[in-house]
């Protein structure tokens, strides 16, 4: 906020900070805008040993998996289904390229601020959350690069937001919705898929 010389908000910063409260929207949008341009200003080669593993099982499960299922190191248990198998869905319907490759991380990112600013009960708690999660690092970091971390802990969020509203009307879909997606982040993060 910028103050003038005796240490007050001025009347532009004020009026901004009114308008951002009344309409907090506006700044989840400006976040979510952010968050993209950061991560495509962040994109690299793939390097690390993870990410190309795991890219390379989507590679193998676009292309016909029964060759890839019949050996055993290959075997779906040490796929991280929940990762490789959209992975495999984005390179079928998009191609192959090192955005698409990270494109899971980028809406994982995309839904933590947004998680974020949902589960705020008030305008100033949305804009706080959404301040912090814009400075948050592992958002950018880990956003740039295919892990299952930043997508398994998206689901784990979405999941306790849902916890959150079970005493909303329709209480038991939100718990199933909770339910259905902590046993997706465990698709993502685990190897197992049983």
């Amino acid at each position: 906020m910028t103050e003038r010389a005796g240490g007050t908000p001025t009347a532009a910063a004020r009026a901004v900070l009114a308008g951002l409260l009344a309409r907090p929207w506006l700044a989840l949008i400006a976040a979510l805008i952010l968050h993209t341009a950061l991560w495509l200003a962040a994109q690299r080669d793939i390097r690390a040993a993870d990410p190309l593993y795991y890219a390379d099982n989507a590679y193998r499960l676009t292309h016909g998996s029964e060759p890839m299922l019949a050996t055993h190191s290959n075997f779906v248990f040490v796929l991280r289904i929940g990762l490789t198998g959209p992975l495999a869905a984005v390179y079928a319907l998009a191609g192959i390229s090192t955005l698409t490759t990270n494109l899971p991380c980028l809406l994982a990112g995309l839904g933590i601020l947004a998680i974020a600013y949902a589960a705020a009960p008030t305008p100033r708690g949305k804009l706080l959350a959404l301040a912090f999660g814009a400075v948050c690092t592992p958002l950018v970091t880990d956003g740039r690069e295919l892990t299952p971390d930043l997508p398994c802990g998206a689901l784990v969020a979405a999941s306790i937001l849902c916890l959150t509203r079970r005493d909303r009307p329709r209480g038991p879909w939100w718990i199933a919705g909770a339910a259905a997606l902590w046993f997706a982040a465990f698709q993502v993060k685990e190897v197992a898929v049983w």
